[in-house]
């Protein structure tokens, strides 16, 4: 009988073998290794969204990569396999945090000066959620509309918390979307209160 331990097993042993078998070049796979550092404690949710905007800002590179891998024989969907490489391969083999010869602050210590704090909240409130934009949506028109902000935040952080540029950039996005969720939260709980007063009032 197959247990779960073994289904496991198995299914990681095929990937390892994918892996070396169709072997990413080394500029690809530096990519995929800086993604992984960067997004491996990401949700699960963070983690997709983000490798479809890294795929989206990467396929010149990754098709013709593809187009190398089909010469060889590889004839799989090649998407599926970035994913699965950085998920399942590349994630695992990151050094953690407290390896690395430099220490970083955890990111929960790491905070946005008031200033940008208060221009994201308020660039929630007045654009986003009252025309219901997506998290995804509103970010993007975020970095659009303020991106002297943002660049000035990414240097701050770079300078007063030891992080690379891509790790401020990372925090920038995380904590916007926090804040979008939350306010979002905050925003349908108001409308529920207001709605059930509403109905009470009428009976």
């Amino acid at each position: 009988m197959t247990t779960i331990t073994d289904t496991n097993m198995n299914t990681n042993q095929q990937i390892n073998n994918n892996v070396f078998r169709f072997k990413f070049d080394d500029q690809l796979s530096n990519i995929m290794q800086e993604f992984a550092r960067i997004h491996k404690h990401d949700s699960r949710v963070d983690f997709k969204e983000n490798f479809e905007e890294w795929y989206k800002s990467n396929e010149e590179s990754i098709a013709r990569e593809q187009r190398r891998l089909t010469e060889i024989g590889f004839n799989d969907d090649i998407k599926n396999k970035v994913f699965r490489s950085i998920k399942y391969y590349y994630v695992k083999r990151t050094p953690n945090d407290n390896t690395t010869s430099q220490k970083i602050r955890p990111d929960k210590y790491v905070q946005h000066s008031r200033e940008f704090a208060n221009i994201s909240i308020s660039y929630i409130n007045d654009k986003c959620i009252p025309e219901s934009k997506s998290p995804h949506k509103s970010y993007i028109d975020f970095i659009e509309d303020h991106e002297d902000d943002i660049n000035l935040e990414i240097n701050r952080l770079m300078e007063n918390n030891n992080l690379s540029n891509d790790d401020a950039k990372s925090k920038i996005k995380k904590t916007f979307k926090n804040h979008y969720f939350q306010l979002n939260k905050k925003t349908k709980n108001n409308d529920n209160t207001n709605t059930n007063e509403q109905s009470n009032t009428n009976i």
